[in-house]
């Protein structure tokens, strides 16, 4: 599972170790003061401040890779860009069927602040994903139809991912949804028969600045 949430693991991991650290300075130069569990407190508040900050701050990267294994960049909701993306991938052919293209359907969010209205479709040469971007082209659902989570099963997805829960399930799919932070929604779906992981998603549930779309799912969504 480093490839799903890698980066924005370690840039919180690397923040709390650093708060750590100031920590016992502080600790240090406070020896000689009968305050060791004032001082204590202190620390355990500053990493705690030190890791909402880092979740905060650090955008939700998804590591891009082709299907031969080759990775050729980070995807980022709500920053990534329709050109920048397309720029990542290897080129495609004018007739080639995954170009950018209005979506038929697309992932549905059933937590979080927006409901992502994805205005374009974009499946990158080479690989398993379908992107869809905002009418202000930005990145809003990663979908990959390979995840690393392939073959898991129901039990096991949600032990490595607590805040997952059951949002829909019928004779053909189980749905798995969570907030992994305060805009990234993770989707999984299993096949109700298998009771195999089918597809996992990523949306970017806040808005994206112009976005009419986005936008408008917020003012709904407080309605």
């Amino acid at each position: 599972m480093t490839q799903e949430i890698g980066t924005h693991s370690i840039a919180i991991e690397r923040t709390l170790n650093v708060g750590q650290g100031n920590c016992m300075l502080i600790a240090a130069r406070n020896a000689l003061f009968t305050v060791s569990l004032t001082g204590s407190l202190f620390c355990s508040f500053v990493v705690a401040v030190v890791a909402q900050v880092a979740f905060a701050t650090e955008p939700f990267h998804y590591s891009a890779v082709l299907r031969n294994g080759k990775k050729v960049g980070d995807l980022v909701p709500g920053i990534s860009t329709l050109e920048g993306v397309i720029r990542m991938f290897p080129a495609a052919k004018e007739n080639y069927p995954g170009n950018p293209r209005p979506p038929i359907g697309y992932p549905e969010v059933k937590i979080g602040k927006v409901q992502p209205e994805p205005a374009t479709v974009f499946n990158p040469p080479g690989t398993s994903y379908a992107l869809f971007f905002d009418d202000n082209d930005k990145l809003v659902i990663v979908e990959d139809a390979h995840s690393p989570l392939a073959g898991l099963g129901p039990q096991a997805v949600h032990k490595r991912f607590p805040a997952l829960k059951d949002t829909g399930h019928d004779e053909r799919v189980i749905e798995l949804q969570g907030q992994l932070d305060s805009c990234i929604v993770m989707m999984v779906l299993f096949s109700a028969q298998t009771r195999k992981v089918t597809r996992v998603a990523y949306a970017y549930t806040c808005p994206t600045g112009n976005s009419e779309t986005t936008l408008r799912a917020e003012s709904s969504h407080r309605s």
